[in-house]
């Protein structure tokens, strides 16, 4: 039976207690930066709202597009208040791009193509506490962005089909060319714009003189977008000479962070005059570390470095320090030092432990299976990645079908640039029903568990090896 245009469902998703990191996180914010000593619990959902989808469709979507069973928690239509809570949903703002509505959209159809959903996301927070209105409204505040976003309320709409009125004519900026600096300056004014005037200025005099018309609003507007990402890099690299730090959870750690920043530029820079400190210096810090090391690395490594270690500076800097032991009396770092010292993120482990299962290397990942075991990191996460993994392959397989670029390939996903190629390759190596598959197979390993039916390190490492193991030729 297909959902009508009309029939909206709606789900709660929220992390289990082991896996609701956010929700901690939020929570210590609350208290120790805005002083909430009376919050009692913090819990977050993602709510999703669903149109015209089948109802068969939607029951396998919410075992493994709209939550994880191996660490999430499944509520329909609503959750339960204590009488001591308090909620409030955020949405985005109409425009703004909602990227997990978008990637659910694609997801349901990867389950079945024929599918058209309309889906609509929003986070709903539970406060629970003895708070005040004024308390609940500072969360509020703290919580939402109102550059993007905007509270909505907890009432079900009848449809999320958006009728949308005919748009009017783009307005021309008569006369822009021809303005004198006042009039130009107040229509500056009025625009809230964040090029300066002088910016502005330059715009009207090459409207003036070389394209010869007055510009449009649209063309004002995409112009001083491109100027605030100019402008991002302007800022980057200037000189920050009053750097002070308010009062809350994070002071101390910031503070002791800065100071070391300050130690380690002094013992580059000697004092040098031309040397100043500016976000752009605080980014690039520990490359030049390496550099006044005197140690060489292609940037093919450099590369591998990064990924290894991830983008966390205060790690960046921990894995340079060992780098720099190991490579004593050697003019160069390679690929080989870096894998025999520097610490790998669970993340990337992962990623290469399902590589092995694309190439069959089933020694390999178990090698890697067993390396996470003996780090100590749950067999139930480890599951949960994998199947994420699996996940991440199936959208970019289907985004590249549908002959998108690595660049759009990262927005839609969410995944960096230079990881994108890597997925995109190891996408390649399985077909749209192995990854199908896999990820139904994660599903049933959690059920597995949870049932009683295996134990949670033997149900992964079953997994990975019915995945690994090699293909037999067909008869």
């Amino acid at each position: 039976m297909r959902g009508i245009m009309g029939n909206v469902k709606r789900i709660y998703v929220e992390k289990k207690a082991g896996y609701a990191v956010k929700a901690q996180e939020l929570k210590e914010d609350l208290v120790g930066y805005l002083n909430m000593t009376k919050i009692e619990d913090v819990r977050m959902f993602i709510r999703y709202d669903v149109e015209n989808i089948s109802d068969d469709v939607f029951e396998q979507a919410c075992r493994t597009v709209f939550s994880e069973p191996p660490v999430d928690i499944l509520y329909r239509e609503s959750i339960e208040v204590p009488a001591n809570g308090r909620v409030f949903s955020v949405e985005f703002l109409p425009g703004q791009f909602d990227q997990r509505a978008d990637s659910a959209v694609q997801c349901v159809q990867f389950l079945k193509a024929e599918e058209t959903p309309v889906i609509r996301t929003a986070v709903t927070y539970l406060i629970t506490g003895d708070l005040t209105d004024e308390e609940f409204d500072r969360i509020k505040a703290y919580c939402i962005n109102p550059v993007d976003s905007r509270e909505t309320d907890m009432a079900k709409p009848e449809t999320l089909v958006t009728e949308f009125a005919e748009p009017a004519d783009v307005k021309v900026l008569d006369g822009f060319t021809a303005l004198d600096e006042a009039a130009l300056t107040e229509l500056y004014n009025s625009l809230g714009l964040a090029m300066t005037l002088q910016d502005f200025k330059h715009i009207q005099n090459y409207f003036a003189n070389e394209e010869k018309r007055d510009p449009s609003m649209t063309e004002i507007r995409v112009l001083d977008t491109y100027w605030s990402d100019h402008c991002r890099h302007t800022t980057f690299s200037t000189e920050l000479k009053n750097v002070e730090f308010g009062e809350g959870y994070y002071r101390a750690p910031m503070e002791k962070t800065y100071q070391d920043y300050l130690e380690t530029r002094k013992e580059l820079y000697q004092d040098r005059p031309d040397k100043f400190v500016c976000l752009m210096d605080l980014a690039l810090m520990a490359m030049r570390k390496l550099k006044k090391e005197g140690k060489q690395i292609t940037q093919a490594d450099l590369q591998y470095f990064l990924q290894r270690v991830g983008s966390d500076m205060e790690n960046i800097s921990r894995e340079l320090e060992k780098l720099f032991c190991y490579t004593l009396g050697k003019a160069a770092v390679t690929q080989e030092d870096i894998e025999a010292v520097c610490t790998r993120q669970i993340g990337n482990q992962i990623f290469d432990m399902v590589e092995s299962i694309a190439l069959r290397r089933q020694k390999r990942a178990l090698e890697l299976y067993y390396d996470l075991l003996a780090l100590k990191e749950p067999p139930m996460r480890i599951l949960f990645l994998i199947g994420r993994q699996f996940n991440l392959l199936m959208q970019v397989k289907e985004l590249k079908k549908k002959g998108l670029d690595d660049k759009k390939i990262g927005e839609k996903t969410g995944l960096h640039g230079f990881v994108v190629r890597k997925y995109v390759s190891q996408a390649s190596r399985f077909t749209m029903a192995e990854l199908k598959e896999a990820l139904q197979a994660c599903v049933e390993a959690d059920e597995a568990v949870k049932t009683g039916k295996m134990s949670d390190v033997l149900s992964v490492e079953l997994l990975i090896v019915t995945y690994s193991r090699e293909k037999q030729p067909n008869r």
